[in-house]
């Protein structure tokens, strides 16, 4: 900053400054205000080169599912580990992140990967005087995820969160995530008849598995085995693929965000479920399979049987 006041201070060796020097000053105010400025409209670092620090945390933003909420959508943010607002904040945030992803890209002039600030006089230095600003200033960097990691993301807590909310409200989180898909159409996501047929038989699963993890089982012992234990959470676990169970499962943006965590925050008591009837619904679903089997096979047989006698 020194260099752009020196003028204004001590003149052009030689010239009459003094007329000029509260022009001098002005021209160097205007460049200092337009270097430090946060007005997006204002800016002149280059497109997706620059955020505005209240729009980071939009950045790796997702919709989710307001467990327990009367099934409300929210925007949450992967960046700062919180809900953020509405979802119309998800649409500004990937408008953003596209952006900076734009600008990130390496192009024919140069294979190495862009970086993007939140500060606009390290954006300006970077891109026009000096690419060192990045190393020197980590903490100032802004990242966008890759945007199939984010919906990647954003389906596995979506289920999640619909889990939670059955297993919080009952028979009135079933109603509610029912109409799941239906609503997500609105945010242009895709959600499938047959996912929620998953979560509600798996939500009967995490039930057992929950109310076993956190004590409430009676005299803290259960009436399964640990092999048994371990084949539900793999029954859950094929079902309803990153789901996150347990704070194990939980890492960096996601923090207290499991089954486990939620349920914990919310004083969650158990619709205590009995393991006969997880092994019924088991045992169901394996019939089904041979039934289907046995008609596939059957199928196959009449058709051959069909074609033989035609030829």
């Amino acid at each position: 900053m020194y260099p752009m006041l020196y003028f204004p201070i001590h003149g052009i060796s030689g010239r009459d400054w003094k007329s000029f020097s509260g022009t001098i000053l002005l021209v160097t105010a205007t460049i200092l205000y337009e270097l430090y400025s946060t007005n997006d409209k204002k800016s002149i670092a280059p497109k997706g080169g620059y955020v505005n620090p209240i729009d980071v945390p939009l950045i790796n933003s997702i919709l989710r599912y307001k467990a327990g909420d009367g099934g409300a959508f929210g925007t949450y943010s992967l960046t700062t580990n919180a809900w953020l607002g509405p979802p119309s904040l998800k649409e500004k945030g990937e408008t953003i992140s596209a952006d900076v992803r734009e600008y990130q890209k390496p192009t024919i002039w140069s294979s190495q990967k862009k970086h993007t600030f939140d500060r606009q006089i390290l954006s300006f230095l970077y891109e026009y005087i000096d690419v060192s600003v990045a190393e020197k200033n980590p903490d100032n960097l802004v990242v966008a995820e890759d945007d199939r990691t984010l919906q990647k993301l954003q389906i596995a807590m979506l289920q999640t969160d619909c889990i939670a909310d059955i297993l919080l409200t009952g028979e009135q989180g079933v109603s509610l995530v029912s109409k799941v898909p239906e609503k997500l159409k609105d945010y242009g996501i895709v959600f499938h008849e047959r996912e929620i047929r998953n979560l509600r038989s798996a939500s009967l699963g995490v039930n057992l598995m929950m109310t076993h993890h956190l004590g409430y089982l009676k005299n803290g012992k259960s009436v399964a085995s640990m092999e048994e234990r371990q084949q539900l959470e793999q029954w859950i676990r094929k079902r309803v693929p990153g789901i996150l169970l347990y704070k194990s499962d939980e890492f960096e943006g996601l923090r207290g965000q499991s089954i486990e965590s939620q349920l914990e925050e919310k004083n969650w008591k158990p619709r205590l479920t009995g393991w006969q009837e997880w092994r019924t619904l088991r045992e169901k679903e394996v019939r089904q399979i041979v039934v289907n089997g046995i008609m596939l096979t059957t199928g196959v047989l009449v058709a051959s049987i069909f074609l033989s006698a035609r030829i």
